[in-house]
Parts: structure tokens; C-alpha cells; sequence
């Protein structure tokens, strides 16, 4: 199963604490076997992976035809 997450902000290693909670739960569908991808709306497109888990930001209209592949 692949799941989208939306959320304002996220963790980053420059960031660690934004958002944490979400993080949080991110991490725990990880555990499960769930494949997570945290979707942050951002004028410009940047990806990297946080404790094993994948963030995009990126702007809306990128975010909109992604999520199109996910089950959640």
C-alpha cells in the first residue's frame, strides 16, 4: 500500500522539530510496511528522505497529478 501525507511542514535535518507529530505517525505506518511519501507545498521542487521516510516539496499542481499513484 502507498500512502500520500499533506502537511505544511516537515522535519529536516536542518529543521528537525517542524511538525514532528506528523513525523511521528509517518514512521509508524513505515513500521508497518506501509510505503509513505509526505507531500510539503513549496514554490520549488525538492526531495529527500527523513528517518526512512520520503518528503517532496513541491508546488501544488505537482503535489495534485502525484498523488493520483496512491492508495491513501
Amino acid at each position: 500500500m502507498k500512502m500520500a501525507v499533506i502537511s505544511s511542514r516537515y522535519p529536516s535535518k536542518g529543521n528537525i522539530y517542524s511538525h514532528m507529530w506528523v513525523h511521528a505517525r509517518a514512521k509508524e505506518f513505515v513500521k508497518e510496511g506501509v510505503e509513505v511519501c509526505v507531500f510539503v507545498p513549496s514554490k520549488t521542487i525538492e526531495e529527500y528522505s527523513f528517518e526512512g521516510v520520503k518528503v517532496i516539496k513541491a508546488p501544488d499542481f505537482y503535489i495534485a497529478k502525484q498523488i493520483l499513484n496512491f492508495s491513501i
